[in-house]
C-alpha cells in the first residue's frame, strides 16, 4: 500500500497516515465508516494505518440533532414524527453510529 510513502522516510509515512485519516474523514459518512471497519483488518491493511484510522472510530465529526431531523423531513417531505415510531435523540453521529428506529 503506497510503497512511495516508506521510501521517503518515517516522517513521511505518518504525514501519508495522517492524511489518509483526513481524506476519508472529509469524503463523508461512507468513507468513515470504511475507514472504521479498515482499522479493524490489520491481517489486510499496515499495522500503522489501523492505528491511524482506528481514530475514526471514536473521534468521527458529530452534527446536531437539529441538522438530522432537517435532512431527515426534507428528504422524505414530512415532519419526522410521522416516519418514525420512536425517537431518540442520543447518538446521531456523522458516520460512527448506526442508528435503528422503527419505521410505521
Amino acid at each position: 500500500m503506497a510503497p512511495f510513502a516508506d521510501s521517503l522516510g518515517p516522517e513521511f509515512r505518518k504525514l501519508w497516515l495522517c492524511t489518509v485519516h483526513q481524506t476519508l474523514e472529509k469524503a463523508g459518512p461512507a468513507f468513515i465508516k470504511w475507514g472504521q471497519w479498515a482499522a479493524t483488518r490489520p491481517d489486510l491493511f499496515p499495522r500503522d494505518l489501523c492505528i491511524e484510522i482506528a481514530k475514526l472510530q471514536i473521534e468521527a465529526p458529530e452534527h446536531s440533532f437539529d441538522y438530522t431531523k432537517r435532512t431527515i423531513e426534507r428528504a422524505f417531505g414530512c415532519k419526522i414524527l410521522k416516519i418514525l415510531t420512536t425517537l431518540s435523540t442520543n447518538l446521531w453521529h456523522l458516520g460512527a453510529s448506526l442508528k435503528c428506529v422503527e419505521l410505521l
